[in-house]
């Protein structure tokens, strides 16, 4: 006896039907909550700054023998001895990796705008007189920390600005033995020499009249 046609068709049929049906249902969707463990939750940032960033900072920063010689090729490539105004701001921002010394039009401010600039923003703050020698030893550990310090003459007009350098202090028998920073000065004075890794002492003949500023 031979099956009807509408049985051979449900004998071919049932099997594909049965192998569709146990398939799906073998992929149940994943319960809610196990989603919910599973997503990416948000990573806050850790401001802290290890030693490895910032010894990393540091070393990011250019040499203060190649901004001394970038210095000296300007001047002697200088039309005249005040061409070269906005190098010590440049070399601030350069040195620091900061760009508020910056002008409107990219370039960056002379010398004796630097410390208005300071004076009217908010990230910077004056640490103490260089007479004081809880503020140099304040000034050296911020540097060291990857922070921008900067010892500005006061007493006049247009005050001679120098950043202090990464390191230890060292006592300075002009400043009746106060242990003093290395500074980079770029001078514009003629006849003066600017230089790099040398006390502060070597800037200024006595402490007073200068003030310590350091960035937030």
């Amino acid at each position: 006896m031979f099956a009807s046609p509408m049985k051979l068709l449900a004998i071919r049929v049932l099997p594909f039907l049965a192998l569709f049906f146990f398939s799906c249902g073998s992929e149940s969707p994943v319960p809610d909550e196990i989603v919910s463990d599973t997503l990416i939750s948000p990573e806050y940032a850790d401001t802290t700054v290890s030693e490895n960033e910032n010894t990393e900072t540091l070393s990011s920063r250019p040499d203060p023998e190649e901004l001394l010689e970038s210095f000296i090729y300007c001047t002697e490539s200088a039309e005249n001895s005040m061409t070269c105004k906005y190098f010590i701001a440049k070399a601030i921002c350069m040195y620091y990796g900061i760009n508020d010394f910056e002008s409107d039009e990219g370039t960056y401010i002379n010398f004796e705008e630097i410390l208005p600039r300071i004076k009217s923003s908010d990230k910077w703050y004056r640490a103490g007189d260089s007479f004081n020698q809880d503020v140099l030893v304040k000034a050296q550990d911020a540097v060291n920390n990857g922070k921008a310090a900067l010892a500005i003459s006061e007493q006049e007009q247009y005050g001679h600005v120098v950043l202090i350098l990464p390191g230890k202090t060292e006592a300075a028998p002009a400043w009746k033995n106060l242990s003093v920073p290395q500074v980079a000065s770029f001078f514009m004075v003629p006849g003066i020499q600017p230089f790099v890794n040398r006390s502060m002492a070597f800037a200024w003949r006595a402490p007073e009249g200068i003030g310590i500023y350091i960035r937030k």
